[in-house]
């Protein structure tokens, strides 16, 4: 039965089977338009979580509870085999800036693998991202970016809270960022720029693009470190961590190409490990350097 599980998982997650997804399902009737969620496995064990997904999967006519990426990917392919297509949708998981989990599925940067399955997926449909800080800061930005065309790439409008999300009213009001606002993304890739992006909440604007976020926060992270850099030497204590001044250069052109847009139309996984591998060093420099004492 392993074995058979197995090649299940294979083949229906290998790519010559999903670059045909929906061409191989043959719906003379056509597709039956559904609302679903997608549920982290804690559901089970925490009474709390079972009565807070009945709020925002009330109107589901599916939820499915998921514990792993093959697992997820089966459900989609059951979805279409079964010719349905997906008008709304919601995933209730854990997050942190960047990511978020349901199970050991992990939705962060590498997504690629996921946009043979946007065809089942209406397009512009409204996904709502219900995990806390997932549409909080420059990674989460990236998030919504890469899952949006991949597992969306028809066109889609996502949303998530920019803080830690709960709910009042377990059961009765969905999960809602702490701070009532959302980051929201709509893609059209028939339009130029595709991205459109936007906060919603106590406060209506644009909320700055990805640029805007992810630039502006390379630049505050530099700001903090001349700052902390100055004061060193007023401690006389900068010469236990000097940084050469052409690493000074490649940090400041770094943060000068994250503002622009452009940027960000490749977004690699490269381009998205520099980032993280810069900002971790800007902050332990700066952690350093603020630390140490007058000589």
């Amino acid at each position: 039965m392993r074995l058979l599980a197995l090649a299940i998982v294979i083949f229906f997650t290998s790519p010559s089977y999903a670059e045909n997804l929906c061409e191989q399902t043959h719906c003379p009737q056509g597709r039956l338009p559904i609302e679903v969620c997608f549920v982290h496995p804690d559901v089970y064990g925490n009474p709390l979580w079972r009565l807070s997904i009945q709020a925002p999967c009330r109107n589901a006519h599916e939820t499915h509870i998921v514990t792993s990426r093959a697992e997820f990917l089966l459900t989609l392919n059951k979805i279409n085999r079964q010719c349905k297509t997906v008008i709304k949708s919601t995933f209730n998981g854990h997050g942190t800036p960047g990511v978020q989990q349901m199970g050991s599925l992990s939705f962060d940067s590498a997504m690629d693998d996921l946009k043979p399955y946007s065809c089942i997926f209406e397009p512009y449909l409204p996904v709502h991202i219900n995990g806390c800080n997932n549409g909080n800061g420059c990674f989460s930005d990236i998030l919504l970016l890469k899952l949006g065309h991949s597992l969306f790439s028809q066109g889609v409008r996502l949303t998530a809270p920019t803080t830690y999300a709960t709910t009042l009213l377990p059961g009765i009001m969905p999960h809602t960022s702490l701070n009532l606002k959302n980051r929201k993304l709509l893609i059209d890739p028939s339009s130029l720029p595709q991205e459109t992006w936007m906060q919603e909440g106590l406060t209506r604007g644009n909320g700055g693009t990805i640029a805007d976020r992810c630039g502006g926060e390379l630049q505050s992270s530099l700001d903090r470190l001349k700052s902390a850099i100055d004061r060193a030497k007023k401690n006389n204590c900068d010469h236990h961590f000097r940084i050469p001044p052409i690493r000074h250069r490649e940090m400041q052109d770094l943060a000068d190409h994250a503002k622009r847009l452009a940027y960000y139309e490749d977004l690699s996984e490269e381009k998205i490990k520099i980032l993280k591998d810069q900002q971790s060093y800007i902050k332990r420099a700066t952690e350093y350097l603020m630390s140490c004492r007058a000589q």
